[in-house]
């Protein structure tokens, strides 16, 4: 009895840990659902208080065209929405004071999201000023990106515009129709308005407003303002399908673009023309060592595949042995490959620098030697990409060898650095509104297969020296973002990528870890601004590459004082051990969005086997300098535990972050340990980890 009454008491002890664990594992596992809670919030208490001042004209998208030729409107600005979906209730408020705060802008929009649920049950709803039920899907959408727009109508469901550029637009849209055809569309120009249905109708008028307008006069609204009914979750690419080739090519012919309409898996992209403008010598660049046979394969694929025959092949050799160098040497001269061989340190930088100094091409192509072609225009269309105004660096789609296993599809900033888009995910499936399939603007494309125009690079002062492994194509590539360049990968163009074949995958060593650390913080370091934030992603640090909303930032400021590190003077050594403690990573972080100071970071996961871990609390122990400091452990989520540890339970949560800032502790070399608390018993366990910490501030 006496036993029954202790579990009895121990289980009724554990309701409150139980009932805050499931909490944050909802707040950890609904991310989204946190980001609406919070933005919407902070949206009513800024705006329900704010006193009108400008107004603002509503209007469904199908009857986009009524305020035209001349009809009554009192409003300077027209809001526009899918007819499908509903407002926010501050929408109309958020966007007038959007362009009297920017009086530069012409047209905007904003974010949306997906309701899974009917309409009448939202306005139900609404009408009990009651939350909107059953978000997800939430489109946090691109700074203005010209390519992504001409692959899709990313803009979509939620846009508002001046009144005097929408009777422009309009106007033009109406002077230059002509009779034609029933069921003739080879030129929007030459249709009637009432060929076109509405969706095709606003992609028309927001093209050509592009066009009118230019990129600096748009800008996106960082706020979802509009929720769109679907049965079930999936973002469909508007705009992306062949129906839309009408609009596209009237556009390219307005604008004087030689580019046709492709098709392929359902989807229409455009490929540039080299009409003109002329074939341009195309000068691959090579950098290569001991590798004579994947080498072989590289240039041969080039050589065999490519339609595109204006080209020359450098092949910058850093310091091959003898038999290797003389295998190099006769293959290139077979080939008519120029060969550099420079021994020195591997610098992937430095030697595609010293190619380019050799090139004789208008336009460069940084290729890795572990690269194999596999579509045979591709020269063409990443070519007829970079000739176009505005364009900066153009990558390609990079697979795994013989498979469809994505490596690269454009680069991205996430929680931990610039990471491959949709890196190790099956090609088969699209993603995201197209990412794998459509042209789309990025903040970087990889080094392994980069086109950019030769003066271009040179005025850049090519490839950063002092990155020389990693991040050096990234900070090219934000190089240009700053000069008011777009870089652009062309996903319908295929190479496989036999990855780190050079010089094995990072992953590999805790000093090639050490050195890809070094060279991230040296990239943030020159581009400050793009720390942990990607323009082309909404502005949404991603967590990973696969474009989910990172809220849960593990680095923000403490705001109790509690939680900063205090001195103990209790012996841990006298507890029993029973903690399984894993780090993920101990080092030291450079948290540039707080003025470029350091702090460190430890994270990895705790776990109490065979017991519920919900009832249990960590504590990190360090011991130096003649001093004990005690630091809380953050829960993080932490799946895939369970297999190891099939006794415990609540595991879900046994991922930690800890983080300790610049002059909290003195500078030293800390043992560290893990303190665990049972809440609903007297066990305390302590578990020294083997780990030292070294601070230096």
């Amino acid at each position: 009895m006496i036993g029954k009454g202790k579990r009895l008491i121990q289980k009724t002890m554990a309701i409150p840990y139980e009932n805050a664990y499931k909490r944050e594992l909802h707040r950890q596992e609904h991310i989204y659902d946190m980001y609406v809670e919070i933005q919407e919030e902070d949206m009513r208490r800024v705006y329900e208080a704010k006193p009108e001042t400008g107004k603002a004209v509503i209007c469904r998208l199908p009857e986009m065209m009524k305020y035209a030729k001349g009809a009554s409107c009192d409003s300077e600005i027209l809001i526009f929405h899918h007819p499908n979906g509903i407002l926010n209730n501050l929408t109309d408020k958020v966007i007038v004071e959007f362009f009297e705060k920017n009086p530069d802008v012409l047209l905007a929009y904003a974010d949306e999201d997906v309701c899974l649920a009917s309409e009448e049950e939202h306005i139900r709803l609404q009408e009990k000023n009651a939350p909107i039920a059953r978000r997800c899907c939430p489109f946090l959408k691109p700074k203005p990106a010209f390519e992504t727009f001409v692959s899709f109508n990313y803009i979509q469901n939620i846009w508002a515009v001046r009144k005097n550029v929408y009777d422009k637009i309009t106007s033009d849209m109406g002077v230059k129709k002509q009779k034609k055809k029933k069921g003739d569309k080879s030129s929007a120009d030459a249709a009637v308005l009432s060929d076109l249905n509405w969706e095709e109708l606003c992609y028309d008028f927001l093209l050509r407003a592009w066009e009118e307008l230019g990129e600096e006069k748009i800008a996106r609204i960082p706020k979802i303002l509009f929720h769109k009914f679907e049965e079930k979750p999936e973002t469909v690419c508007n705009g992306s399908d062949f129906s839309y080739d009408v609009i596209k090519n009237a556009s390219f012919a307005r604008r004087n673009v030689f580019a046709r309409m492709c098709h392929k898996d359902g989807y229409s992209y455009p490929v540039y023309g080299l009409e003109g403008c002329g074939e341009k010598k195309i000068s691959i660049l090579i950098p290569s060592k001991d590798n004579p046979e994947v080498l072989k394969t590289c240039i041969q694929s080039v050589k065999e595949k490519s339609t595109y025959k204006k080209y020359e092949i450098i092949v910058v050799d850093n310091g091959s042995n003898d038999e290797n160098k003389a295998r190099i040497g006769e293959f290139c001269e077979k080939n008519n490959v120029e060969y550099l061989y420079s021994p020195m340190e591997f610098n992937f930088a430095a030697m595609n620098n010293l190619a380019a100094k050799k090139a004789m091409g208008e336009y460069l192509l940084l290729l890795n030697d572990d690269m194999e072609v596999v579509t045979e225009n591709w020269l063409e269309i990443l070519l007829g990409q970079a000739v176009q105004p505005g364009v900066g660096a153009v990558g390609a789609k990079l697979l795994y060898p013989g498979s469809n296993k994505i490596q690269h599809v454009g680069i991205t900033n996430a929680v931990d650095g610039p990471v491959h888009k949709l890196l190790g995910l099956d090609d088969e499936k699209v993603y995201h509104y197209g990412r794998n399939r459509l042209v789309y603007n990025t903040m970087g494309v990889t080094g392994a297969c980069l086109m950019i125009k030769r003066s271009l690079y040179k005025e850049l002062g090519g490839l950063n020296e002092e990155l020389k492994v990693a991040y050096n194509d990234v900070d090219l590539c934000f190089n240009l973002l700053e000069k008011g360049y777009r870089n652009v990968v062309r996903n319908d163009v295929v190479l496989y990528h036999h990855e780190s074949l050079s010089r094995g995958a990072d992953s590999h060593s805790k000093e090639k870890m050490q050195r890809l650390k070094a060279e991230r913080d040296k990239l943030y370091a020159l581009h400050p601004q793009f720390y942990r934030m990607d323009p082309y992603e909404g502005g949404s640090v991603s967590g990973g590459a696969d474009f989910g909303i990172a809220m849960a930032d593990h680095y923000t400021k403490k705001k109790n004082k509690k939680e900063y590190a205090r001195v103990t003077e209790k012996d841990y050594s006298s507890y029993p051990t029973g903690v399984a403690v894993v780090f993920d990573r101990i080092e030291k972080e450079k948290h540039l969005l707080s003025a470029g100071e350091s702090f460190y970071v430890l994270e990895g996961f705790a776990v109490v086997a065979d017991v519920d871990n919900c009832r249990y609390t960590y504590e990190m122990i360090l011991r130096g300098n003649g001093k004990t400091y005690v630091l809380p452990m953050r829960k993080m989520l932490r799946s895939n535990l369970e297999d190891g540890f099939p006794g415990a339970s609540n595991l879900r949560l046994a991922g930690f972050s800890v983080k300790i800032e610049k002059d909290e502790l003195p500078s030293g070399e800390y043992e560290v340990g893990v303190f665990a608390t049972d809440h609903c018993s007297r066990r305390r366990l302590f578990q020294p980890t083997g780990e030292v910490l070294t601070i230096k501030n």
